[in-house]
């Protein structure tokens, strides 16, 4: 529509005034700029169909083509190609299968500006299948944005995350470890904060702590936080009391080979929680408090945490526990 908004300028409309119309107003600016792009299209019609069903095909089968225009100068090849790009189905389909059609150009700076309607009306973004170098800073433009899903290099969220202040869940694989900026804790809608793998750690966030007249809980919506290194956790569950899901991935055995970890007297809906491991202890882990556990725990995964094959009785005095899962060297020693 680059032609189109030009029309809206020399008809004295600025782009961003358009919110601003009538739906009556609306409804007439667009049946005006349809007809002012048709002028330019006349007696491509077919050409349009063709080249669109092979567009909109190659989306599908995530199978890249490409279509070359020729002719002589004058016959309208920029005209045919500047129609195809502003068509609606094309932009459609780079909504619903962005992974397979513009993904890459995400992380280009400056790409979201040229494209504002997808910074408008994107909700969903799953970038998982394309390995990226870096956290892109364009995406926190998408102010929309309710899923996002990303793979890269270096996943680590700028600050600036906590633009997308709708966003409610927030997957990210990376293949180094990360560091979560505290702005996070600033986004009330988020309900998930994935991490696929690493010993990611949370930006210290004593900002976060409860003084008796704080009131209502600031992050009441926040229900799962996976792979997280328990020392940075210290002065975050105070503050969400409807965690579900939780996974520590960091130190769990002391020097003395006794578990640790925080403190979870706070999560009292908390269901699922996983234990991986990454310090190394040359004996059996001796003792496991089940007071550790809180009562309301349904499943729990354990993962190189070494602990003595005698510690099992203390998981049977958890009354809801309906899953317990061991992972390589849960538990080590004879049976």
């Amino acid at each position: 529509m680059a032609d189109a908004l030009d029309h809206c300028t020399k008809q004295s409309i600025k782009p961003h005034e358009i919110f601003d119309l009538s739906v009556e107003e609306l409804l007439a600016l667009i049946k005006e700029l349809l007809a002012y792009e048709g002028k330019a299209l006349v007696g491509f019609d077919n050409e349009i169909e063709t080249l669109l069903d092979q567009l909109i095909g190659t989306c599908s089968t995530k199978q890249f083509q490409i279509i070359s225009v020729t002719g002589m100068a004058g016959l309208g090849k920029t005209t045919l190609a500047r129609a195809l790009y502003n068509h609606e189905l094309v932009w459609f389909t780079l909504i619903n299968v962005v992974l397979s059609f513009g993904a890459r150009k995400i992380s280009s700076r400056g790409w979201i500006d040229q494209h504002r309607h997808i910074k408008i009306f994107l909700k969903i973004l799953d970038l998982e299948s394309i390995l990226i170098s870096l956290f892109p800073l364009d995406i926190v433009q998408m102010i929309n944005l309710r899923y996002l899903a990303i793979r890269a290099h270096d996943g680590s969220p700028h600050a600036s995350v906590s633009n997308l202040v709708n966003l409610q869940m927030l997957i990210v694989s990376s293949r180094k470890n990360m560091v979560i900026p505290k702005t996070i804790w600033k986004m009330l809608n988020l309900r998930h904060l994935y991490i696929k793998s690493g010993e990611n750690s949370l930006e210290d966030a004593s900002f976060l702590q409860v003084t008796g007249n704080d009131g209502p809980s600031a992050l009441a919506s926040f229900q799962t936080l996976s792979q997280v290194n328990p020392r940075s956790c210290h002065n975050i569950f105070s503050r969400t009391p409807n965690l579900r899901k939780l996974g520590f991935c960091g130190p769990l055995i002391s020097r003395l080979g006794d578990m640790q970890f925080p403190c979870l007297g706070s999560l009292e809906h908390l269901q699922k929680l996983k234990l991986l491991n990454t310090f190394p202890y040359s004996e059996a882990t001796r003792s496991c408090n089940p007071v550790m556990f809180l009562e309301n725990l349904k499943k729990l995964t354990l993962s190189n945490t070494g602990m003595d094959w005698e510690e099992m009785w203390s998981f049977s005095l958890l009354p809801n526990l309906e899953i317990l899962k061991l992972k390589l060297q849960a538990f080590v020693g004879e049976i």
